[in-house]
């Protein structure tokens, strides 16, 4: 037997997919909060420049609003213009509001740093790596780390045997707009014209300081941004600052 062929085969009798699986998951781990990392630098700078603009957007949309034209060949412009930034306020705004799916994205993927995190905390440890109870403590603790039912059947999904595929299809189908959709079909034997709205009842959040009706609220659709909590809340108070806002998940 060459030297080669001797330090293969010692290499092969001391190979440890353990430790193999571990390195696999670091790098899983370190890319993920790596892209994080630059991605929330990049949606700040994002929603930063979309604040001015919509600020910037505001202050063309009030003054526009505030003319008064006298001379009629002047008025279609006038009219024009002030259709115009009405348009634009309402489309930075919504623009404002939609780079909250980051939010959404963020809160998913610490999700699966955790699990990712806890996982390689679990293979590290030989006296827990063949208990049973450990890794049914590990899923449970993920399965409660999820916020929408819609995980949790895709979750209970892939535990039960489904391919990736299947508990996809499952997330999908069973989101609020989806679920109306069902609804809405069986409704449709019955009744003339019906009308379905599904909301989430089973969350709630709070909120508190310069807000003119604290307390806690139920959650009645996925996605609730801020402007929506506030909206609930009766808004911020005239001694609130909207650029002071903190949110604290608790996962």
């Amino acid at each position: 037997m060459t030297t080669s062929n001797v330090s293969k085969s010692a290499t092969l009798s001391n190979y440890s997919h353990i430790k193999d699986t571990l390195t696999m998951l670091g790098i899983a781990i370190a890319q993920i909060r790596t892209s994080l990392s630059d991605s929330n630098s990049n949606v700040d700078t994002l929603s930063r420049t979309f604040a001015q603009i919509a600020d910037n957007v505001l202050t063309i949309n009030d003054s526009a609003m505030s003319i008064k034209c006298q001379e009629p060949k002047h008025q279609m412009e006038l009219e024009l213009i002030q259709a115009a930034s009405s348009t634009a306020k309402v489309k930075v705004g919504q623009a404002v509001v939609d780079f909250q799916f980051f939010d959404r994205l963020e809160q998913r993927l610490s999700h699966v740093i955790r699990s990712l995190d806890d996982m390689a905390a679990l293979l590290q440890n030989p006296d827990r790596l063949q208990d049973p109870m450990a890794w049914m403590e590990l899923q449970s603790n993920l399965h409660d780390s999820y916020s929408m039912e819609s995980e949790r059947l895709m979750f209970a999904s892939i535990m039960g045997g489904s391919s990736i595929e299947e508990a996809i299809a499952i997330y999908h189908a069973n989101t609020p707009e989806e679920a109306e959709e069902t609804i809405l079909k069986k409704a449709e034997e019955y009744l003339i014209n019906p009308f379905v709205v599904v909301k989430l009842a089973n969350f709630e959040f709070t909120i508190l300081g310069e807000i003119n009706i604290p307390g806690n609220y139920p959650i009645y659709k996925e996605g609730l941004t801020i402007y929506d909590a506030l909206a609930m809340s009766g808004d911020i108070t005239d001694y609130g600052n909207l650029k002071q806002v903190k949110v604290i998940r608790c996962y």
